[in-house]
């Protein structure tokens, strides 16, 4: 039994298992201290894989459990895991000695010259950590780095809590349960009390998802969707936990001798300066300025009908005017056949999707996909609802799939958390448990074990299908595509496997993977009529792609707007308060969105976890996808991206080195002005 899987039995074993990793990295470290850096340097980078291997398992788990798992409980077990794992890495980044092992194996060129290319970039990467944790510094600055370190991931803890912990009942008054989706009317029958004296209902429902999203879409009253927008997207405790964990950033840099946090976080990413990071994301959203004003006046537009008079178009109407709009998009781009809108919902499930991946990662990428029986005694954090080999019900809770290469080679696991449930994070993660690396005979693999979690809206107990439309498939693949650059990864460490790359890279594989379902010679083959089983029609097809890019200016903008809050935010000039961070916020969207009106009481950044997990390195999202673009030109076939060759030579080529090499030599061969340029002429044409 894995170690990961260990930690997920009992949260007894998570602490045990917490308490033998300590252990084990105290005596490999006093085995490191034994050899000679000069002669074992291969045999030292090893045991620094051990070492991060273990600690790894045990604290990625542990963090998991934190905020996924069912059992309050196995939940606090988990975060004093959390906590004895950070105290031994404490010990290691303050440990001299094995820094000194890799200065000497560094500075000794008989030793350098006998390392292979992945050995000196896992050398200069283990260096590297030790350099950004003090270890050069004096003691008295050390301690200070370490204190820092710690505050910085307390705060971060505090602020996704909060998050998780802020939904509160909003009242609705013009709005009527008839009026919001079938799947959720009897929860909020329950909760709710209407007075039909006067004709209004009242209506309560909970700020989480999947209701938030439900109100904002469908409450017919701008009014109630305005007050279902403050509470969903403003955590008022999270304006102090902001500024501390900002000034903590800030304070890191100091100590470490950079101008800023974001200037630590991006010297070793493809774009090193955060001011070429801004400029990159102003020029896109510059670039796309036109089809956004174009895109605004249709929301104006729908708004101004709806309503009868002349109004501007706010945030909150956003969720409610685009399907719409996108609704008659479709219908025009088909021609007004009659029932094709009311069928295409019922195309995409969560069955289809699965089914489309693997086919797709079969045909493409020469790997084969195939459901596992999960043991809920061992393997699952939220109940005995899980999925086996023959099950035909997509409605488990909790699912697993093993993946191998075509030739039987087999390359890992992913588990599937894909339903929205109480105390779940909302929104779509992916969750390393083990990362691959070659085991110390050389001749077999630690195979890497994924998690993806999504917080899709759970249908009745009866239902074997799941429909979930378009744009969840599209989220579910997205994290597929992180799966998968795990389990491609071919590296000798687990240090440098996977997704352990920078940051401005992590996006590409997920962004590539979700264009097949984009394409139409390709999305057909994520999709099946929950009746006759057959695929969504070309038709369809096109009308789909055609209507649903009717607002990618839109997002794409939102997008760099993020991108730009989280950059300034870690600017070295910026000092922070409740008041600031509101402010500086409000002046990027009078910047990019200066028609859209915001409701005075909301904060969305409050609740804006990307803050915590990339901190100054939001950017990314769009250079990734900008890159995706240019590699799906280099690597796939336009008129049939479903050709064999292309996924192949992507997986050896782009998801095998993991970061054993920089993103520079992978992507030698593109530019960044050129990816900006082309990302911004794809979404004009769009």
């Amino acid at each position: 039994m894995s170690v990961a899987r260990a930690c997920l039995k009992t949260g007894r074993n998570m602490l045990g298992e917490a308490q033998k990793a300590v252990e084990f990295v105290r005596a490999t470290t006093a085995r490191c201290a034994n050899l000679v850096p000069e002669r074992d340097g291969a045999e030292i980078l090893q045991c620094f894989d051990d070492i991060s291997d273990r600690i790894c398992q045990v604290i990625d788990t542990a963090e998991f459990a934190r905020s996924m798992h069912a059992n309050e409980d196995f939940k606090r077990k988990a975060e004093i895991a959390s906590v004895t794992i950070n105290q031994c890495i404490q010990e290691l980044n303050t440990n001299k000695s094995l820094y000194e092992s890799l200065r000497r194996i560094r500075a000794d060129n008989v030793s350098w010259d006998r390392l292979d290319a992945e050995q000196r970039r896992m050398t200069e990467n283990l260096m590297q950590d030790f350099e950004d944790n003090g270890i050069d510094y004096s003691e008295q600055v050390g301690e200070q780095v370490r204190r820092v370190n710690c505050e910085i991931s307390d705060r971060g803890s505090e602020f996704l809590q909060n998050v998780v912990n802020s939904a509160s009942i909003v009242t609705l008054e013009g709005t009527r349960i008839d009026d919001l989706p079938v799947s959720i009317r009897s929860h909020v029958r329950r909760m709710s009390t209407e007075e039909a004296s006067d004709g209004d209902a009242k209506v309560r429902v909970p700020s989480f998802s999947p209701f938030r999203e439900s109100v904002l879409r469908c409450a017919p009253s701008s009014l109630d969707r305005m007050r279902m927008y403050e509470a969903a997207y403003t955590v008022p405790k999270n304006l102090p936990t902001l500024e501390r964990l900002l000034e903590g950033r800030q304070k890191l840099a100091r100590l470490t001798g950079h101008r800023s946090y974001a200037h630590l976080k991006m010297k070793n990413a493809m774009i090193s300066c955060p001011d070429a990071a801004e400029s990159f994301l102003d020029d896109v959203a510059t670039r796309i300025r036109p089809k956004l004003e174009r895109e605004l006046n249709l929301l104006r537009d729908l708004k101004c009908s709806e309503e009868n008079r002349d109004v501007d178009v706010a945030l909150w109407d956003e969720w409610f005017c685009k399907p719409r709009i996108v609704a008659a998009c479709r219908q025009r781009v088909l021609g007004g056949i009659e029932g094709e809108e009311m069928n295409m919902n019922e195309y995409f499930s969560i069955g289809s999707v699965l089914g489309g991946l693997t086919v797709l990662l079969d045909r493409v990428f020469n790997i084969t996909m195939r459901e596992e029986n999960v043991d809920a005694q061992t393997e699952s954090w939220c109940g005995s609802d899980v999925g086996c080999r023959s099950s035909t019900s997509d409605n488990v809770s909790l699912r697993k799939f093993s993946f191998r290469t075509n030739d039987g080679e087999i390359l890992g696991h992913v588990y599937l958390d894909l339903f929205a449930r109480a105390g779940k994070p909302s929104g779509a993660s992916h969750y390393v448990f083990a990362g691959g690396r070659w085991l110390r005979d050389a001749k077999s693999r630690q195979l890497p074990t994924v998690a993806i979690s999504c917080s899709f809206q759970r249908p009745p107990p009866d239902s074997t299908v799941v429909a979930c439309g378009v744009w969840a498939a599209d989220t579910l693949i997205h994290e597929f595509g992180h799966a998968l650059h795990s389990l491609c990864s071919r590296t000798r460490y687990q240090h440098l496997s996977g997704t352990r790359v920078p940051t401005d890279f992590v996006e590409i594989p997920a962004l590539l993977l979700s264009k097949f379902l984009w394409h139409p010679s390709s999305m057909s083959v994520f999709t099946k009529h929950h009746q006759s089983g057959a695929a969504l029609p070309r038709s369809l097809i096109n009308a789909t792609i055609e209507s649903e890019r009717t607002f990618s200016a839109l997002e794409h903008t939102h997008t760099a707007v993020q991108g730009i809050l989280d950059l300034r935010l870690h600017r070295e000039d910026q000092r922070h308060d409740g008041t600031s961070t509101t402010r500086l916020w409000e002046e990027i969207l009078d910047r990019y969105l200066p028609s859209m009106r915001r409701p005075e009481n909301a904060r969305w950044h409050t609740q804006f976890t990307h803050l915590v997990s990339y901190g100054s390195s939001y950017y990314t999202y769009l250079v990734g996808k900008a890159y995706a673009d240019s590699i799906w030109s280099d690597y796939f076939d336009d008129d049939d991206p479903l050709r064999e060759g292309g996924g192949v030579r992507f997986r050896e080529r782009v998801l095998a080195p993991g970061n054993s090499k920089s993103p520079r030599e992978i992507l030698e061969t593109i530019s960044l002005r050129d990816a900006s340029a082309g990302l911004a002429d794809s979404i004009l044409r769009e």
